[in-house]
């Protein structure tokens, strides 16, 4: 059996496990929606759930590699422990075989975030970026990576502009894929940089449920940015129409692709490290073996 056909055996079998464990075990309770959240989960396999030390869900996620998961910067203050990947609804009966534990985050040098929490008002906004990496490279193992930051702010101009992530379901204690629709339009604050901002249009899920930060924005298949803010969490004075602001990917490229390989070489430099400790311990082993016999 080759290589690539045992590839798609294992992945039709994960999906069909996750979709059949996740999804069935709601289905009675949030019936209205569950069609939607199975195929929006068969359709953006790469939006994952970042979950706190308690496994509690705090914010989605994007995967970009076997073990990058991109999201926004407030996401990973303080840092997530988790990270439920396939997965169309979660909560703490989740199958922990769809849980891999979070290694370390890298949030960009130049972030800021300041939010007025009273009137949740976003002050200032720039490089809110970040990126999660896992201990084991299996995050696109069954789930491939979109093609990401491809597009400019310029760019973006008169698209629709889609957000897929996780948004707590109505009556439960879950969390479940779902997806807004924007249009673009200018953006009201100067100092939010390196952004671009949507109204809210027509949406394919409850209109009280609020589709969490760090969820990807999407222009056809192409990840372009990522969500600040929860959806429906912002709205102008002036006619109360929600909108929400979104980071830029394509200026951070070469950020992300430097974290990426200074992973690597991380990784290199501590397995050699390794590696050596282990050879010195056994080299110490055998001559403390051959004092005692001599």
């Amino acid at each position: 059996m080759s290589k690539a056909f045992s590839r798609i055996i294992l992945k039709t079998f994960f999906i069909f496990s996750i979709l059949s464990y996740s999804v069935n075990s709601y289905k009675k309770k949030i019936d209205p929606v569950w069609k939607a959240t199975e195929k929006l989960t068969e359709k953006y396999q790469y939006v994952v759930a970042l979950l706190n030390a308690n496994k509690e869900f705090e914010c989605s996620g994007t995967i970009i590699g076997k073990r990058t998961i991109i999201t926004s910067g407030n996401c990973i203050t303080p840092q997530p422990y988790y990270v439920a990947v396939g997965v169309a609804v979660y909560n703490r009966n989740t199958n922990e075989h769809n849980i891999f534990e979070i290694a370390f985050v890298r949030l960009h040098t130049d972030y800021i975030y300041e939010l007025q929490e009273s009137e949740f008002s976003v002050i200032k906004m720039q490089s809110n970026i970040g990126l999660v990496f896992t201990y084991l490279s299996v995050l696109n193992f069954y789930i491939e990576s979109p093609v990401v930051g491809n597009m400019y702010a310029s760019e973006l101009k008169n698209k629709t502009l889609v957000v897929v992530g996780y948004a707590k379901m109505r009556n439960s204690n879950a969390v479940g894929l779902q997806a807004q629709i924007y249009n673009q339009m200018p953006c009201i604050n100067p100092k939010w940089y390196y952004c671009i901002c949507g109204n809210e249009s027509k949406s394919k899920n409850p209109k009280d449920q609020k589709i969490s930060k760090g969820a990807p924005l999407l222009v056809g298949t192409s990840v372009v940015g990522i969500a600040a803010c929860p959806c429906v969490s912002l709205a102008r004075q002036a006619d109360e129409n929600k909108y929400n602001i979104f980071t830029v990917i394509r200026p951070y490229l070469r950020w992300i692709h430097r974290v990426q390989r200074d992973y690597v070489k991380f990784r290199i430099k501590r397995n050699h490290s390794v590696r050596r400790v282990i050879t010195n311990y056994v080299y110490c082993i055998i001559l403390l073996t051959n004092k005692v016999f001599i």
